[in-house]
């Protein structure tokens, strides 16, 4: 079991970078700010999930589906 599930709303590639083609020039983008929490969680002995959709290219149902399964 862990003790702290991560994720980023599903959001379309057009949300998740404002409208600009910027994954198809440089690849998907994950949150970094997400990254750093989960770092700064590990290191304080939490067990960590992330879940990211966009990098993962997951659906919402996939979304939902997975945090169902870390309940």
């Amino acid at each position: 079991m862990i003790d702290c599930l991560l994720f980023f709303p599903p959001l379309t590639k057009k949300e998740a970078v404002g409208g600009k083609a910027v994954n198809e020039k440089y690849g998907h983008l994950p949150p970094l700010g997400m990254a750093y929490l989960a770092a700064a969680l590990l290191e304080k002995g939490f067990s960590v999930d992330v879940v990211e959709p966009l990098v993962l290219g997951l659906s919402e149902e996939d979304v939902i589906q997975r945090i169902a399964e870390k309940r």
